[in-house]
């Protein structure tokens, strides 16, 4: 097998180069101040809930973290995430929560184009065996969506390189209601969220209570998003007589004040939506290994491996 090791020039250690090289082209941690860049992202923050133009959209939920937890009450569940579709029962007891049905699928619109009204009849498909015990249901749907006091919500974006058509303007839990009623299912309360607001929601569930001074929800999977509580006085965007406290979705993956790298800006230019989803692109799963791919590949350039093992570098596609 051919070495894999980074050769050493006289007087520089392995480390060094390695260190050198990545601070050449701004791929070394020490690039960016985590001071300087906290700053920023507050300052986007609330320059997002004014309603004044910034790279973190603070997406009001119109949900709470506050109330009682239903016991004993079969909801149905939907997860449209990144890369995977989930659809599962679920039923909170006072001893954990109990999944039944569980369901895994490929996202639509993962492996190429879907339409709009393709997806909504994959959801209703996965949705309907679970219905017979449950009056409720949650969709979980982890992509950029203005959501209304009822919650229902309009997909803005799509992100992590999916690809849906035809969804501008079109109400998601809306279609989702009029599908089901076509396949002769009653009528069944359906709650729009973003998946960093259930994950807030899941700690609200699971975590003992005065254990903690607050909590976030935080996404690093195929893609990357955070939520947080807030004072409903702080969502100066909303124009609306709402108190109280409420759960706001960052879309902290498009946040684009970080110090991108040589390497960051060269995947950023080949993928489908070039200059958005900055964050997201320098961090997350559905990224991350094409980015390693590009820094290797000019790591084995500018004769950082062996030659044996810079020609397999060279021959990768993907990683």
């Amino acid at each position: 097998m051919p070495p894999i090791f980074f050769r050493g020039a006289y007087g520089m250690s392995y480390s060094d180069k390695a260190r050198a090289f990545l601070s050449k082209h701004g791929m070394a941690p020490e690039s960016i101040d985590l001071e300087s860049a906290v700053a920023a992202f507050l300052d986007e923050m609330t320059a997002g809930l004014s309603g004044r133009e910034s790279t973190l959209r603070m997406l009001p939920t119109y949900l709470s973290a506050e109330g009682t937890l239903p016991l004993a009450r079969p909801a149905a569940v939907i997860d449209a995430g990144g890369t995977n579709f989930r659809s599962a029962l679920v039923t909170f007891t006072p001893s954990g929560p109990i999944v039944e049905g569980y369901r895994l699928s490929p996202m639509p619109g993962s492996a190429g184009p879907v339409s709009w009204d393709e997806f909504i009849a994959f959801t209703a498909d996965r949705l309907l065996p679970l219905l017979p015990r449950a009056e409720t249901v949650g969709f979980c749907f982890s992509y950029p969506t203005e959501e209304t006091p009822y919650r229902d919500g309009r997909l803005i974006a799509l992100t992590k390189q999916i690809v849906l058509t035809g969804f501008e303007g079109r109400l998601i839990c809306r279609d989702l209601r009029a599908r089901l009623a076509q396949l002769g299912a009653g009528e069944r309360q359906i709650t729009l969220l973003n998946d960093t607001p259930a994950v807030l929601l899941s700690g609200v569930c699971t975590a003992s209570r005065g254990k903690y001074s607050g909590l976030s929800g935080l996404i690093c999977g195929t893609g990357t998003n955070t939520c947080c509580d807030l004072p409903v006085a702080a969502i100066g965007k909303l124009g609306r007589d709402f108190s109280g406290r409420m759960l706001v979705n960052l879309e902290s993956g498009g946040f684009s004040r970080l110090p991108r790298g040589d390497y960051d800006e060269e995947l950023d230019r080949a993928t489908s939506d070039p200059g958005a989803q900055q964050l997201e692109k320098m961090t997350s799963g559905a990224y991350i290994g094409e980015l390693c791919r590009l820094t290797l590949r000019g790591a084995a350039a500018e004769g950082l491996f062996s030659a044996p093992f810079a020609e397999r570098i060279f021959a990768l596609r993907s990683l």
